[in-house]
């Protein structure tokens, strides 16, 4: 909880927040509010994301949708409730550091006896209470009828914005935010942070402090260079801290484990089709970011590829290419970037008898049926036709491999799959 507490209170205390009110604490103060949250910690040191934390947000263009604090209190109040939070210690935030005033309201994921608290179908059921409580508190609802446009907004808005200022806060914030995720490795945290958009880096010679730098949208450092120091954090016991949590957690049950590999075959999956499909390092970088995975490559001196690491943001997990497979290994890297160009090569793809390789196989063949691209293999004007076909192709494959749940879908070639898996020829 120290991230999401730490980052609300830090805005009251700057007097650009203020706690709007309480529900299950003895009173409303910063103090009370901690100690409540860090009693409710300590009864389950197993659960990995703890921190709950929603965001209204009235249109500031829309002068009726203005909220009373008893309005504030009573919606957040029903919403909870609804979600399954009516008896968890609940902190409500105001926050008017930028021109539109919203609120963060905060609770915690277990319960009194430790126990998580179920968020099945958490998003569905927001949009429901959104519609339903829209007369009653006078708003209109947001379109979220496109839920793939709705996920990119989300991802978008946890990236470092190089045209808003706020440099420092956008730092803090989005290093908070890492702080959320599964990482036990440096350079897992870094790959983490790059696929917010920031660049972090201990100072040279000294490995206790953080320097942190903005990233644009291809990559490039952009923006300030700022040592923890100048924002009066310290960051890399912080990152420490963390690191060392999660190298001591262990997976809580059999339940846990087979989600943790549902994850890594999804991942691995998405690595193998879109290595075989991109056309250079950095298409290969954009196509993954696209699929909500950023990818660092370890190189050596001589600038050969010796290892990788992935960061996935569905999941908040972070894993070395080891841990996804036999197959995401850096002799497979090696071999697919010529040393004399730098660009990538397609690696040929070794025919295996199964269904998901076949359809890779005809994914790529399609893929190509256009003409190459050529000297500039990662313009937009070349690959903009390309790279959306074969992530078009992409989703298609994934979403005709088999379920857990079996159930009857279409694969690559149109015909319907059985329960067990197997296809009708």
């Amino acid at each position: 909880m120290d991230g999401t507490l730490n980052y609300n209170n830090r805005k009251v205390e700057k007097e650009v927040a203020r706690i709007v009110g309480t529900f299950n604490m003895q009173d409303s103060s910063i103090d009370t509010i901690v100690s409540t949250f860090e009693n409710y910690e300590m009864r389950n040191i197993r659960t990995e994301n703890l921190s709950f934390q929603m965001s209204i947000n009235p249109d500031p263009e829309a002068p009726g949708e203005k909220l009373s604090d008893k309005e504030v209190l009573s919606y957040a109040k029903k919403l909870m409730e609804e979600l399954g939070y009516g008896n968890q210690p609940i902190a409500i935030y105001e926050h008017h550091d930028i021109k539109r005033t919203h609120y963060h309201v905060v609770s915690i994921r277990t319960n009194e006896k430790g126990k998580k608290i179920s968020d099945y179908n958490e998003d569905y059921k927001a949009k429901r209470l959104l519609d339903k409580y829209a007369k009653e508190f006078h708003y209109t609802p947001a379109g979220m009828e496109n839920t793939k446009k709705r996920q990119a907004d989300m991802t978008e808005s946890l990236r470092f914005d190089t045209q808003s200022g706020n440099v420092r806060e956008q730092y803090t914030k989005l290093f908070d935010e890492g702080m959320k995720w599964h990482f036990t490795t440096f350079t897992q945290f870094q790959t983490i942070m790059k696929s917010m958009g920031i660049h972090v880096e201990p100072v040279e010679g000294d490995s206790w402090r953080l320097i942190m730098q903005g990233l644009d949208a291809k990559g490039n450092k952009t923006s300030l260079r700022i040592s923890q120091e100048e924002i009066g954090r310290e960051f890399y016991k912080e990152y420490e801290s963390r690191a060392r949590e999660c190298k001591e957690e262990k997976t809580a049950d059999k339940e846990s484990r087979a989600e943790v590999a549902e994850i890594k075959k999804r991942i691995a999956k998405t690595i193998d089709i879109c290595l075989r499909l991109s056309v250079s390092e950095s298409h290969f970088e954009r196509m993954l970011q696209r699929k909500g995975i950023t990818v660092t490559l370890s190189r050596g001196a001589d600038g050969s590829i010796f290892g990788s690491t992935f960061a996935d943001s569905r999941s908040r997990l972070t894993f070395k290419g080891s841990e996804l497979g036999k197959n995401i290994t850096a002799e497979k890297f090696r071999r697919a970037e010529d040393k004399e160009t730098g660009q990538w090569t397609r690696l040929e793809r070794e025919h295996e008898e199964n269904n998901f390789q076949r359809a890779m196989d005809r994914a790529a063949l399609i893929s190509m049926e256009g003409p190459e691209p050529e000297n500039h293999p990662d313009s937009e004007e070349s690959l903009r036709d390309y790279e959306t076909i074969a992530l078009e192709l992409l989703d298609e494959i994934l979403n005709a491999l088999p379920t857990r749940s079996g159930g009857v879908k279409k694969d690559v070639y149109g015909k319907k799959k059985k329960k067990k898996g197997k296809y009708i020829r």
